[in-house]
């Protein structure tokens, strides 16, 4: 009896296929068995936000956005908390009604830390070198997307471990509504929460994480962090600088008024993860082609090698 052989070819070209196609699930599993950050995944996140347009309360996008985020959670079994609040802000000469949402995973964990981001898109583009354009709202690819886009896919990717403490998902609403004028409508959501917070939320503390979807990725030290929160930075810098250290610098940036500062000012430990050397920031340009899955996959493999280093 001859054995029948069947040529090699197409198996070669199956492989080959199976690789180029499965490029973001063969990176997912580390050496240790652990789920690993892809961040092709986050990027997509991050497109899908974009489609929505300008996140601003009032809008379809916005309205869009706060679905998607809520039934992103929803599909982990994340139970999901609306924390609505109404405030008149001068940049929009409106009031408007506004919400951050909040999913925890193991609420049932007594220790708790909390991760968070910014959700909404600034209404103006006031940094546009095109003038005209400067009262029109952004797309927020980097500024407001990219933030989101990393909590959800840690939200995956953390929902398949059994940690020692509860992880709070925070996307804030209300950010980037100030002007230089009007510091205190700034950052409107952690404002609300950080002088709301029930005692189901309290967390030892926190890392905000905004604008870390630039091509071009480099982390500095932010002052308020470095001021007041000096061990937490450290120890997380010296997680990403081991990692990825051309993304990493020592240089310590100056203070950014952003959603861990109202924390901060309470007395939590909470850093603020940011990469302030974008130069499209707050203009038209800030589209998802000057970020990269790259980038926000560094980003979030620092922060699950540090939350795994903690907890």
């Amino acid at each position: 009896m001859t054995k029948h052989c069947h040529h090699p070819w197409p198996y070669v070209f199956a492989t080959v296929l199976f690789l180029f196609v499965a490029q973001e699930t063969l990176a997912e599993v580390t050496t240790a068995g652990l789920a690993k950050f892809n961040g092709y995944r986050a990027f997509r996140h991050l497109e899908k936000q974009c489609s929505f347009g300008p996140r601003i309360a009032g809008t379809e996008g916005h309205q869009l956005a706060a679905a998607y985020i809520r039934d992103e959670l929803r599909s982990l079994n994340i139970p999901v908390i609306v924390q609505p609040f109404e405030r008149h802000v001068a940049l929009l000469d409106d009031t408007r009604k506004f919400q951050n949402i909040i999913g925890t995973l193991w609420p049932d964990k007594k220790r708790k830390v909390m991760l968070s981001a910014h959700w909404d898109t600034r209404s103006v583009a006031d940094r546009d070198p095109d003038s005209a354009l400067r009262s029109q709202p952004i797309v927020g690819a980097n500024d407001g997307a990219s933030g989101v886009a990393v909590l959800l896919e840690l939200a995956r990717v953390l929902r398949q471990e059994r940690l020692d403490a509860g992880i709070i998902f925070v996307f804030f609403d209300a950010e980037d509504l100030g002007s230089a004028s009007r510091l205190e409508e700034y950052c409107l959501g952690s404002r609300f929460l950080a002088t709301h917070l029930p005692e189901s939320l309290q967390f030892e503390w926190g890392i905000n994480i905004d604008m870390v979807g630039d091509a071009d990725l480099l982390f500095q030290k932010e002052g308020y962090s470095y001021r007041m929160a000096r061990s937490l930075v450290d120890e997380f810098w010296q997680i990403g600088s081991e990692c990825y250290p051309s993304h990493f610098s020592d240089s310590i940036l100056s203070p950014i008024l952003d959603d861990h500062y109202p924390f901060l000012e309470r007395g939590y430990q909470y850093i603020n993860i940011i990469d302030f050397s974008y130069p499209y920031w707050h203009t038209h340009q800030d589209t998802s082609d000057k970020c990269s899955p790259e980038s926000l996959e560094v980003i979030g493999n620092t922060v699950l090698k540090f939350i795994r280093f903690k907890l």
